[in-house]
């Protein structure tokens, strides 16, 4: 590897995660910044699993010592989102991703229209933990989701991110959160990517020391900067990821 290939890829690790550990869809930076050096996909995937798992790691302590994590609530969630990650890891080798792309078009509309015009989102937390019915509702949710981190991965922070928000709590404990969840779906699939082969640990281990500054840094300016300032990131980051699918998508059926 050149010089200026780990640069490039310490550069985009920092970029990526400081992003990611606010408002997720850091996997937009890593993933295609590992393709753009000839990597192939499912190796790209899962050296990105290596990286991104620090940077997670890295985050979610920084949510978690700050107060701004329901522990309660993840270690709940925990289990499925550790089943769901490594069912999704198993399944990337024997489905197209391609196959998900309209559905998650759809839920990026839907995730996109309902913060811009919901304006008391995320402001507050009203979350209520004996309310059972949100909390089967964050369980399937939380399952889906780790499971598309384990098959896709870019993305799927922000899904979480919104699942939190619709559960009733604010943008920064709903950012730590799903940084917590992440954490625990990256590292199952990240077993799964290892048990197959599929991790270049040059590569990995580089962007992992630029994705741990920026999951330290990202979560401190989530925490420092407050609900307002997520919220605006994260209808940037979900018109992003939407303008990114949906233009793939089309190009795809055309070819």
């Amino acid at each position: 590897m050149s010089f200026w290939a780990a640069l490039f890829i310490l550069t985009t690790g920092f970029i990526a995660t400081f992003i990611d550990s606010i408002v997720g869809g850091g996997g937009l930076i890593s993933l295609p910044a590992l393709l753009a050096l000839n990597i192939p996909p499912q190796m790209a995937l899962g050296t990105n699993k290596l990286a991104s798992s620090v940077g997670a790691a890295v985050s979610a302590g920084t949510f978690w010592k700050a107060g701004k994590v329901d522990r309660a609530l993840v270690i709940k969630l925990a289990p499925l989102s550790l089943t769901a990650s490594v069912m999704g890891a198993w399944t990337v080798s024997h489905m197209p991703p391609v196959m998900l792309q309209p559905l998650i078009l759809l839920f990026l509309c839907a995730v996109t229209v309902s913060v811009i015009r919901r304006h008391e989102w995320g402001a507050v937390s009203t979350y209520r933990k004996e309310k059972k019915g949100k909390l089967v509702f964050m369980a399937l949710m939380a399952f889906l989701i780790a499971f598309g981190d384990g098959f896709m991965g870019p993305g799927t922070g922000t899904f979480l991110l919104f699942c939190f928000l619709s559960a009733g709590f604010d943008f920064v404990t709903a950012a730590g959160n799903s940084r917590v969840l992440n954490l625990i779906s990256n590292a199952g699939a990240l077993a799964t990517f290892l048990i197959h082969g599929n991790v270049l640990f040059l590569y990995g281990l580089i962007m992992a020391a630029g994705m741990a500054a920026g999951g330290y840094f990202g979560s401190r300016t989530a925490i420092s900067r407050g609900n307002a300032f997520v919220r605006i990131l994260f209808i940037g980051i979900t018109t992003i990821l939407l303008l990114k699918v949906g233009i793939g998508w089309i190009i795809k059926g055309w070819n």
